[in-house]
């Protein structure tokens, strides 16, 4: 048997829009792990002429690898649905989307395998690994993500909250419920996602002994990032039931919605009138039901 060999046949899905050394930083460390029953599939959505033609050359040679192109950005949920879909015309049991600012183990999806086998649930329907912050060592020790908390566990365990960084979703699942809702274009996909695949009765999992290190940047969130991020939490609160509306109000508007606040207030002022048009586009969205278009995306998101 081949070091390669699995059980279930994977999908590596790798969105790529910017910084094309730590796409093909992680398209290196994944090496390890493709073969016949796991594909890697990278996506330059809507990015320079100058990072597709650098990746295409890397990774013209390396067997098992798909470069797709598009020529707008899709966003991250436009871009994953991409993928998956493209991923899926050859059958996998399940689809990995990855951050291109992560390094993985270098026996990752073998690793994820005999995790998978070990649990034999034909019910999880996402799952997460532990994610360390990167250093050039690859050290393990400081936790950015360990299921819905920041402590290694020692078996494989169900969680609320996995995170899109490293996101691994099964053929079953996205068979029952579809794909990403591209109303987000980025920042609360995962979110919904996770809402939807639990109401559907999948399991969300997570998976210690399997390593990723994430290249965590610390700094004032873009004005895209800004209006997407609040603008998206009224779409997800208008997306749930009547009980789940209660519970999800009372996160956001008196937990969460505060704390961006602020945070904009006191570390990132000009940012202020961008928090206060997404309220307003989101309150909108909720009362209209249509999508509103904003000057902040215009450039950038497409439907």
């Amino acid at each position: 048997m081949s070091i390669n060999s699995t059980t279930y046949s994977y999908a590596l899905l790798i969105l790529h829009w910017k910084n094309v050394d730590d796409t093909l930083a992680c398209v290196d460390s994944l090496l390890g792990s493709v073969s016949d029953s796991c594909m890697l599939y990278l996506l330059c959505n809507g990015s320079s002429e100058g990072d597709n033609s650098v990746i295409k050359k890397k990774c013209a040679s390396i067997p098992f690898v798909t470069i797709i192109n598009s020529e707008y950005n899709r966003g991250f949920a436009g871009g994953s649905n991409y993928l998956i879909k493209t991923a899926k015309e050859n059958d996998h049991d399940f689809y990995i989307l990855i951050n291109n600012d992560t390094i993985l183990d270098r026996q990752f999806v073998q690793k994820v395998d005999r995790e998978l086998v070990a649990i034999n649930d034909d019910k999880i329907g996402i799952f997460v690994p532990t994610i360390y912050y990167y250093d050039s060592d690859l050290s393990k020790k400081n936790i950015w993500r360990a299921g819905d908390s920041k402590k290694v566990l020692l078996e494989s365990n169900k969680i609320k909250r996995p995170v899109g960084c490293i996101y691994g979703i099964s053929e079953k699942l996205i068979n029952k419920i579809g794909y990403f809702d591209e109303n987000f274009f980025a920042y609360g996909e995962e979110v919904d996602y996770n809402y939807r695949a639990k109401k559907a009765g999948f399991s969300l999992c997570y998976l210690p002994k399997v390593n990723a290190w994430h290249k965590v940047v610390e700094h004032a969130d873009s004005e895209l990032k800004t209006y997407l991020s609040v603008r998206n939490n009224y779409y997800l609160y208008n997306k749930r039931n009547f009980l789940d509306r209660y519970l999800y109000f009372t996160y956001f508007f008196i937990v969460k919605l505060p704390r961006k606040f602020f945070l904009i207030l006191y570390k990132n002022k000009k940012n202020l009138p961008v928090f206060f048009r997404a309220n307003k586009d989101g309150l909108a969205w909720i009362k209209t039901g249509k999508k509103p278009r904003s000057d902040f995306i215009t450039e950038t998101e497409r439907t």
